[in-house]
């Protein structure tokens, strides 16, 4: 039952601090997140990580002005879905964030006036745009690096091929040569990599 002086109280657990302190920082929730807060106080969190969700947006989508308009439009109903009532909250909130994704993945589902959506062309969003993933040299080599030869010099395999592996790596690093540190280990390692990159 919540106090009459404090207002109703809002479960916060750990892994959301978690998530908040991997946006914001982690000087910046202070352990003041965790455990039952005021929803006046939750609320303010909430408002704090769209904000910074459009920030996030801004500095890497790249994309068309309609669909940056959408989704900003979109991202203006979550902010007002936080302020309704908690009946409304909830279902505004979720469909917001559900309606952003899709965005994201292109453009917003138009079934409305279809008997049943369900066959595999009904869940293309690609009318308008396609998201493609595309990765630098730069980017290939960190991931390379962080998925196979970091947890091996972390104790998990061979350290002595892993160390000559983090050789090469940071060789090619400081000359700014990660599309040869990417081939090499495509050359040696040509399974692993197709297990990754497809």
């Amino acid at each position: 039952m919540a106090d009459e002086n404090r207002g109703s109280l809002v479960s916060i657990p750990l892994e959301v601090e978690h998530f908040l302190a991997s946006v914001f920082g982690g000087g910046t929730t202070g352990r003041a997140v965790v455990g039952h807060n005021r929803e006046k106080e939750w609320k303010k969190w909430c408002r704090r990580l769209v904000g910074r969700l459009r920030k996030y947006l801004d500095a890497n989508l790249v994309t068309d002005r309609t669909h940056r308009e959408l989704i900003h439009e979109v991202i203006e109903e979550i902010e007002k879905a936080i302020r309704k009532p908690d009946c409304e909250r909830e279902p505004r909130i979720v469909c917001g964030l559900v309606s952003l994704l899709f965005l994201i993945l292109g453009d917003l589902p138009g079934h409305w006036f279809r008997k049943r959506a369900g066959r595999p062309r009904d869940f293309k969003l690609d009318r308008f745009r396609t998201l493609r993933y595309c990765q630098s040299p730069q980017q290939r080599s960190l991931l390379l690096f962080h998925t196979f030869v970091r947890p091996a010099l972390d104790g998990k395999a061979d350290r002595t091929i892993a160390e000559r592996w983090e050789k090469l790596f940071w060789r090619c690093s400081k000359r700014n040569a990660h599309g040869e540190f990417v081939q090499q280990f495509r050359t040696e390692r040509g399974r692993e990599f197709l297990d990754l990159f497809g």
